[in-house]
């Protein structure tokens, strides 16, 4: 999509983002906290690529109300990109983005004190007015709401409906920070019945998960969704990877065409880490070729980035021991990191007579170390240094006259 003004044509552009999270750091990987970062950037570059004039943030901007020194430097240099640019940034805030606790403020005000953003949805600042390219538009919100504060939530929403009708403007846009019953009902707090009915655009946050079906009076009800990937149950979109049905996940954010009254909505998608989620069946004599497919496919993938892989084994009639001694080895270097669980079927039944098989990883490595080098006798002097260095104590000296001995008669076969 791109900003075009033709004749008398007016065009504003919204961006609206939600849950950003920063200063996240997934699986204790460093990796991760700047993979945040980088999809921020993204974000930013992608907004100035589409010339937005506003930037609406729904809540949960942060990941926790204390932020280091990194996340800090990430979120300045973001806004202040985005404010060199002539870009203005209305935010809310979202449970993530302050501590209920007295005397605590959330650290979004120390950015609003340098006029980066301005903050809405606390207290009884509750609606701003800008003038867009011509266009007269009213920005209302409130922050987030508990389930117990249902009661305060509904209060405050028809207060707006009340104040927001006695305003003459061109487009009437609603900020919130909360879940709908529609498409969640257990986590959700309200339903679209309870919401006001007279805005152009519903801007929320709180879902990861992208949705713009919902409708008022014709009016788009919107979740951006996160631009990371936070919990592993945002791993919904269906592709395939080695013939397995995989799950994961499409992440982006709104730019929002206000031209004329009933908005356009333009999904902007940002490139992150892939994620997939995937469930194997754990069958013994084919577990070695299932996992050899499944690294081509990942190393296939063309993301700039390693990707996670969470795998659930559907447990069978095997046993098989050392199982994270196997992924290491034929899944780890492909990944920044891999997740693994078995699932156990409710219903199993194993005949009497029948004799479980056991999955050896002795003979599997010594099969592909002897497919390596092409030697049983090599093979064999690799798979002593792995078992010495499983140990507790390590014996060095033991492994470097075994290297030797590797080098030796690798060097004797190639001479």
């Amino acid at each position: 999509m791109t900003n075009t003004n033709s004749g008398h044509c007016i065009v504003v552009l919204i961006a609206h983002i939600a849950d950003l999270h920063i200063g996240a750091i997934q699986y204790g990987l460093l990796e991760r906290e700047q993979d945040f970062y980088d999809a921020w950037e993204e974000v930013i570059s992608k907004i100035l690529e589409e010339h937005a004039k506003l930037v609406i943030i729904s809540g949960d901007t942060v990941d926790k109300p204390r932020l280091g020194g990194r996340p800090l430097r990430a979120l300045y240099r973001g806004f202040k990109k985005l404010k060199d640019h002539n870009v203005e940034i209305i935010a809310i805030l979202g449970e993530h983005d302050f501590k209920r606790v007295r005397g605590e403020e959330p650290i979004l005000y120390l950015f609003a004190d340098q006029g980066l953003l301005k903050i809405i949805g606390v207290g009884d600042r509750l609606i701003l007015k800008r003038n867009i390219n011509g266009l007269n538009i009213l920005i209302a919100g409130l922050s987030k709401h508990r389930k117990s504060e249902t009661k305060q939530l509904l209060h405050s929403l028809r207060r707006l409906e009340i104040l927001t009708n006695q305003e003459d403007s061109n487009r009437k846009i609603l900020m919130l920070h909360q879940g709908l019953k529609e498409l969640n009902p257990h986590a959700g707090e309200i339903t679209l019945d309870q919401l006001p009915r007279n805005f152009n655009y519903y801007a929320f946050g709180h879902y990861h998960t992208a949705n713009s079906d919902l409708r008022i009076n014709g009016a788009p009800v919107t979740y951006p969704g996160s631009l990371e990937v936070v919990r592993i149950d945002e791993l919904n979109t269906v592709t395939f990877i080695a013939g397995f049905k995989c799950l994961t996940a499409e992440k982006g954010f709104y730019i929002v065409d206000f031209t004329t009254k009933e908005p356009l909505l333009h999904r902007i998608k940002i490139d992150i880490r892939p994620q997939l989620r995937i469930e194997l069946p754990l069958i013994t004599l084919k577990l070695r070729t299932m996992l050899v497919n499944i690294a081509k496919e990942l190393r296939k993938l063309g993301s700039r980035k390693k990707p996670i892989l969470h795998i659930t084994f559907k447990d069978s009639k095997s046993s098989i021991k050392d199982l994270d001694t196997l992924l290491s080895m034929m899944i780890g270097p492909h990944v920044l990191t891999y997740r693994w669980s078995i699932e156990e079927e409710t219903s199993r039944e194993i005949e009497p007579h029948i004799k479980e098989e056991v999955f050896s990883l002795e003979d599997e490595l010594l099969n592909l170390a002897r497919a390596e080098l092409k030697s049983d006798e090599l093979a064999k002097l690799v798979l002593e240094i792995l078992e010495i260095t499983k140990s507790n104590i390590v014996e060095h000296a033991k492994i470097e006259r075994l290297i030797k001995l590797i080098n030796t008669k690798l060097l004797g076969e190639v001479e």
